[in-house]
């Protein structure tokens, strides 16, 4: 006779290894929405852009949030200067498709000193959504995204844009900030209350690391314009920036393989190419004079097969290249490499490339441009207001 405790048994541990792969299923599952989550996060940050030796996993996409309408007045800003602390929303949803909330612990923001003015502003620093004291909060911003030796007229120029760029969004939005040091605190003591303007209304200022020799319009990247997000020339860029070319011939990172693009191709836009000459799979349909691309057809249907250049930058290609990385922004050509079965891009600059190019900035400073100068070159018909 069967003994049927052994026999439980082994029903039971059968049970316990089904159970225990099924978990081991649902924590990658976390794992993968978590990683996911977080690359979403840094997808609306800049990229360290005074850093000639910051490493790629460093690098990301630029300060781009939702394109809000303009809303907010000076004399709004003037009015709450200085509010009361308030404690974030415990479910705090910051605004846009680049400052996700939050879904790893987040980090605990260095405490701010004392060379504040008293002024404070919401935000959502490393994580943690806070109101933090003003002048702490764009030097911290300032120091990640320019580095330790950018000239003092950059550092304003950054904390001026940073501070514009966070009032313009709603809720904590997303940032990034390092300890700064004394020349970045210096900068955001004397900028603290200077805004950039159109109408008497605080702009919308995005930042990216680094153009080609000139921006994209505002309607060429998010396909909506605003009057003073309009394509300038940005000439130091190519002799400053640590990121300006990638070519797929000497880079993974813009070397694509045929058949990888032939399967996401069709798995994101139902679109088979199978048999279709590779040469003619992307047409190049308008970009403007600096070679940002604002429409680009997929396939032979211009119909069904035409996208903007940032979609098809950061979703058809997103993760595609060789070494599982995207385009660095979307002023490229393209061709296919037979011999290689891959496409080659020749990439230049590095982020969406709508408005303020920091290693731009970081040119002209060093060519003599003050802080006023720079703002209103890459924000066109504003005013630098102070408040």
């Amino acid at each position: 006779m069967p003994d049927r405790t052994l026999f439980r048994s082994g029903r039971e541990t059968a049970a316990d290894t089904a159970d225990l792969a099924q978990r081991a299923d649902d924590l990658q599952a976390i794992t993968d929405s978590l990683l996911a989550s977080t690359d979403k996060l840094l997808a609306g940050l800049t990229d360290v852009a005074g850093s000639t030796s910051a490493a790629e996993a460093d690098l990301n996409k630029g300060a781009e949030g939702s394109l809000p309408e303009q809303t907010v007045t000076v004399d709004q800003i003037k009015t709450s200067a200085t509010p009361a602390p308030t404690e974030p929303p415990a479910d705090s949803v910051v605004s846009g498709e680049t400052t996700p909330e939050p879904t790893a612990a987040p980090t605990e923001a260095p405490q701010p000193d004392n060379s504040g003015t008293g002024e404070t502003i919401n935000v959502t620093m490393n994580g943690t959504a806070q109101t933090m004291d003003l002048v702490q909060c764009l030097a911290m911003v300032a120091q990640n995204e320019l580095g330790p030796n950018a000239p003092a007229e950059a550092y304003k120029a950054q904390c001026v844009a940073t501070h514009c760029w966070i009032l313009s969004q709603s809720g904590y939005p997303s940032v990034l900030g390092a300890e700064p040091g004394a020349a970045a605190l210096a900068a955001a003591q004397e900028v603290a209350h200077v805004l950039v303007t159109y109408n008497g209304q605080v702009c919308f200022t995005p930042y990216f690391a680094s153009a080609s020799t000139g921006t994209a319009s505002a309607a060429e990247v998010w396909g909506n314009d605003r009057a003073w997000l309009q394509a300038v020339d940005s000439p130091y860029d190519q002799s400053v920036s640590s990121h300006w070319n990638t070519n797929g011939n000497s880079s993974g990172t813009a070397r694509f393989s045929r058949q990888t693009l032939q399967d996401r191709i069709r798995d994101v836009m139902d679109i088979d190419l199978s048999g279709v000459d590779p040469n003619s799979w992307f047409t190049i349909q308008s970009a403007n004079q600096y070679g940002w691309v604002a429409k680009i057809q997929v396939g032979p249907d211009a119909g069904a097969g035409t996208v903007s250049g940032r979609w098809f930058r950061e979703n058809l290609l997103a993760r595609q290249s060789v070494d599982g990385r995207s385009l660095r922004s979307q002023c490229f050509t393209v061709s296919y490499n037979a011999d290689l079965d891959c496409f080659i891009f020749d990439v230049y600059g590095y982020g969406h490339g709508c408005g303020m190019s920091q290693w731009g900035a970081i040119g002209y400073a060093r060519n003599g441009w003050g802080y006023q100068d720079i703002l209103t070159h890459y924000f066109v018909g504003t005013t630098i207001t102070t408040y």
